[in-house]
Formats: C-alpha cells, sequence, structure tokens
C-alpha cells in the first residue's frame, strides 16, 4: 500500500496523488485542482492492469480541454448544486431571493455550480492514511460564491482497499460566519463526481458495447426542449403513458431505459432517435430512494433521515476487457450520461483521442433541479449546525 505524490502543473501548484493497494490490482490518481479523478488502474481479464479513465498528462492539458468550449467536467467534483438550476433567478433561501450564475445561455440554466465551479480550484489535500492508502480534500467556498448563500467547508476523502473498491466520502458543513450567522442559515447543496470510465482501457473507442444491469426502475422526467427535470418520476415503464409534448410519449421510450428486467448492452438503444435526437443519448437521472435530507448535526448525531445503508445501483461491464464496476451510494439519485457532448478531438493521457459516447459517467447525487421543485427542495438544504454527506464506492472485479 502506498500514496505517492507529485506536481503535475508546471507551476508546482497542483499536485497528484497515486494510491494503490496491498496488491496492486487497484490504483487510483487524484489531483487537487477540483479534487478530480484522473486516472484509475485496474486488472483486466488478462491480468494486466489498464486504465479506464479519460484523463490528461498535465494539468495544462486538463485547462485546455474546456477553454472555449462546452466545460466536460472530466473527473471533477461538482458543486455546489450537481446538475442544472433553472430558473435560476429567483431561489428562495434565507427569506430572500438569490439568482445563481448562468452558464448555460441557450437555456438560461445554472449548471454543476455556475461559472466558476468549485471544480475550477485548488483543495487543500492530506493524506489520512497509507493503510489503507487515503486521501482527503478540503475547499472552502465562500459566502456569495456563484451566489451562493454560506462560507462552507466541503471535504471529500478518497479511499483504495484491498477489496478493490474507490470510496469517497464528502462531507459539508457551515463555517462561521460572524455577524451574518443569524442571517444566513441555509443554503443549498448537491455534490457528485463526473468521472468518465471506459472499462475496455479505451480499447474500444465507444461504450457501446458495454453491459449494463440497473436497481432503478424510475426516472426523473425532463422537457424535451430544455431538457431541465421538471417535478415529475417514470414510475412504470410498462404502463407509464404521460406524454412529454407533442412528440414525447414516455412509453415508446420506455424500453429505451429499461436495464433493470435484465442486463442490456448500451449501444443499440444509445442511437436510437427517441433518444439522440434530443439528448444526445442517455443524460438521465435515475431515482433510488424518494429522498435523503441533511439532518445529521454537525457534531455527528445521528438522525435516521439523514443516513441510509449503501445499496447497489449500478453494475457495468464489458466483455472485451472482462472489467466489471459496481456502483454503490446511500444517495437517492444517480445521473447515468454516455459522454453525449464530448468533443471528437479531445485528445488525453498517452495521446488517446476520445469523443462522444468513448466514455460514461454515473453521477450520485440528490434529484437534479430538486431547489425549485417543492416536494423535493429539503434534500438540497443544507442549514446551519447540520452535516451533508454522501458515500459512493465503485467496486472493481473481473466477470
Amino acid at each position: 500500500m502506498s500514496v505517492d505524490v507529485f506536481p503535475i502543473s508546471k507551476d508546482g501548484s497542483v499536485h497528484a496523488y497515486k494510491l494503490a493497494n496491498k496488491a496492486g490490482s487497484l490504483i487510483v490518481q487524484l489531483s487537487s485542482f477540483g479534487a478530480r479523478l484522473s486516472h484509475i488502474w485496474t486488472l483486466d481479464k488478462e491480468n494486466n492492469l489498464i486504465d479506464i479513465l479519460i484523463g490528461f498528462d498535465s494539468h495544462e492539458d486538463l485547462l485546455k480541454s474546456y477553454q472555449g468550449k462546452l466545460d466536460p467536467y472530466i473527473g471533477a467534483l461538482i458543486g455546489r448544486l450537481s446538475g442544472s438550476v433553472y430558473p435560476c433567478d429567483k431561489i428562495e433561501l434565507n427569506n430572500t431571493t438569490y439568482s445563481f450564475n448562468v452558464n448555460v445561455p441557450r437555456t438560461g440554466a445554472s449548471h454543476h455550480g455556475g461559472i466558476v465551479g468549485i471544480d475550477k480550484h485548488i483543495w487543500t489535500p492530506t493524506i489520512i492514511s497509507h493503510d489503507p492508502p487515503a486521501v482527503k480534500f478540503v475547499y472552502i467556498s465562500p459566502h456569495m460564491e456563484e451566489n451562493y448563500p454560506g462560507t462552507l467547508e466541503i471535504s471529500v476523502t478518497y479511499t483504495v482497499t484491498n477489496e478493490n473498491d474507490l470510496k469517497l466520502a464528502y462531507l459539508a458543513r457551515f463555517l462561521d460566519d460572524g455577524p451574518l450567522n443569524d442571517s444566513i442559515t441555509e443554503t443549498a447543496l448537491s455534490l457528485t463526481n463526473h468521472a468518465y470510465f471506459n472499462l475496455t482501457g479505451f480499447k474500444e473507442k465507444t461504450i457501446d458495447n458495454h453491459t449494463m444491469l440497473l436497481n432503478s426502475r424510475n426516472y426523473l422526467l425532463a422537457n424535451m426542449d430544455s431538457m431541465i427535470f421538471n417535478g415529475q418520476i417514470s414510475r412504470d415503464y410498462e404502463n407509464e403513458t404521460t406524454v412529454l409534448g407533442a412528440y414525447d410519449p414516455v412509453k415508446l421510450r420506455a424500453p429505451l431505459m429499461d436495464f433493470v428486467s435484465a442486463p442490456k448492452n448500451i449501444g443499440p438503444d444509445l442511437h436510437n432517435p427517441l433518444l439522440s435526437e434530443k439528448f444526445g443519448g442517455y443524460d438521465h437521472v435515475f431515482t433510488i430512494h424518494d429522498t435523503k435530507l441533511n439532518l445529521q448535526d454537525d457534531d455527528g448525531a445521528a438522525n435516521p433521515k439523514s443516513s441510509r445503508d449503501l445499496n447497489q445501483a449500478v453494475k457495468i461491464w464489458s466483455n472485451q476487457s472482462g472489467v466489471c464496476m459496481k456502483v454503490l451510494t446511500d444517495e437517492p439519485a444517480f445521473v447515468f450520461y454516455t459522454g453525449n457532448s464530448l468533443d471528437d478531438g479531445l485528445v488525453g493521457k498517452g495521446g488517446t483521442v476520445y469523443g462522444k459516447h468513448s466514455a460514461f459517467s454515473i453521477e450520485t447525487q440528490r434529484y437534479n433541479n430538486a431547489i425549485n421543485v417543492p416536494k423535493w427542495r429539503d434534500m438540497v438544504i443544507l442549514k446551519r449546525g447540520k452535516l451533508y454527506s454522501n458515500n459512493t464506492i465503485f467496486s472493481f472485479s473481473r466477470i
């Protein structure tokens, strides 16, 4: 077991942390910029280590990946609110109204935390343990950053186990805002990680041949023009008859969304016009629980409504490589995203060329746009004196 540290930016300000388990069968590399996941090496069926993440050889290469382009948030820790917020100009918190910064002009939405989210800052790292290897990253998000109220301490601890698990433990709490303590008593928060996986180690250029099984029959419904989630959930693949606009009966789309009745290859339905014409592929929020509330006291006192057991949400594998990944979480939802907006000219580590549908993300989180949906709103509200938590495991094995 080991934790190695080395600079990855030319000015030495950004460092990589490389965590390896005892057998060397799972090795993870992290960046202090945005507490990002940049590399995951795991064993394929030939007993070779393969790197299954989109990433870059240097910090400067990462910065180039989104300069003047749509930001794909590669490997980043996302917040304050993951997903899109719309409308974002009349957010009621602390008995006043806030306008979160718009960074999607086409829809007028605030996406993944705004223009300069928490993913674009250098976090403070601490090596927690060498056995098991674990590193904690901390970021202090100041009051009114991207127009979110309250000063927060946000942390994520990455741990690599001998069982080939990568554990992510997120925590967030209010810090003392002095004279503002009485007026700023709540904020909005939903954190996630935006790593992109290709379980062949990019030997296959797309994820079409990946096979997936989900532990969810339900997904959030979105307006098909704005792609904004509107407070409805598809509850039954076979019987749902809701129509989103004249052209999108959910009943017609239902078989495309069904990864629970039996394992299914991603590819065929990924390119179905019912998905590709509007979404470009999968970019959907699947629900696991109805809610999760931030009711645990900041001093650690437990509250049953703020904690859940970790449940397996996703199992996905590649027959080509033999690599299988399970995702377990205590969050109420996850986004399944198939890299629909990845730039076809994106060049990463070792000269690997990425592109549309070259990798997928599983983003464990609270419901998208929950701040604007009264029945979901409480799941993204963090109050002063309470603790936000998110526990997620990426577990690797071979089929």
